[in-house]
Order: C-alpha cells, then structure tokens, then sequence
C-alpha cells in the first residue's frame, strides 16, 4: 500500500499537531531554571532630600507574616551618626503596626529592622524616619501587603 502525497503531507501534519499538543500538556519545552528572586530594592530620598536610603524587602509581603527589613543611608556620606525609626499606617485607615519592630545597627550606615508583621492586607505606607543630630526626615513608600495563603 503506497501513500499518495496528500495522504503523507497530511499524515506528517497531523503528526506535527498531536507533538504540539503533548508538549503544550506537558508544561512546553524545558528552560533552564530562571533564578530565584529573595529581595527586591529600591533607593528613595527623604521629604527633604537630605538623606538617600536603600531598602531591601522580600519579593512579597504577606499579611500576618513576620519579615525584616534593610536600611542602608546612602547620603549625606559624612560621619555624623545616624538612626533610623521604622512605622506603617494602612492606607485606607488608622490601623498601625501592631508593635514596633526592632531595629538592630549593623555599621556603616547599615540598619536591619527585625520583627516587621502586618496584621492585615492592603495597601500599606512603610515609613522610614532617619535622624542625624537634631535632624529628623521622614522617607515612605507604598507597599502592598497580599493575603496570606
């Protein structure tokens, strides 16, 4: 039994749609791994643009889920000592941050807050208040904080 030429032009296409399948249920062809993403960062200034700070956060925030927090200043790069307060408000509301997290200084201008936990979902102002001497600015940034799973 010979095959006509339609017949074979058919055959491979119909053989070409069921591959196409299989490898579309099987998830589609295999990539290499794509990395892990354990941080996100964002460099913010001040209200006053007096101090510039880094803040690295987890990739996602989850309600009622504790995590922490880096600082690091970036500017003004004198010696003067510096500190750092760490606060939340809801935005939609009055709710705050159930209790205040620990902020531990690392050196260089480097702080980790421990401890963060936001008590619910939502969109969230995560403020940062950095002092040096007598000088106190605030920086905040939005922050959407999921439900947990």
């Amino acid at each position: 039994m010979t095959l006509t030429k339609i017949e074979l032009t058919l055959s491979r296409w119909c053989a070409l749609l069921l591959l196409t399948v299989v490898v579309g249920c099987a998830g589609g062809p295999q990539t290499p791994d794509e990395p892990v993403v354990t941080e996100r960062t964002s460099q913010v200034e001040s209200n006053g643009a007096a101090y510039s700070i880094e803040l690295t956060l987890p990739p996602t925030v989850t309600a009622r889920s504790p995590f922490d927090l880096g600082v690091r200043v970036l500017r003004p790069d004198d010696a003067s000592p510096i500190s750092v307060a760490v606060g939340a408000r809801l935005r939609s509301g009055a709710e705050r941050l159930p209790r205040r997290p620990i902020v531990r200084d690392l050196g260089d201008r480097n702080f980790r807050v421990e401890g963060l936990r936001f008590p619910r979902a939502g969109f969230w102002e995560l403020y940062v208040d950095t002092t040096s001497g007598a000088h106190t600015e605030r920086t905040q940034i939005d922050l959407e904080v999921a439900e947990t799973r």
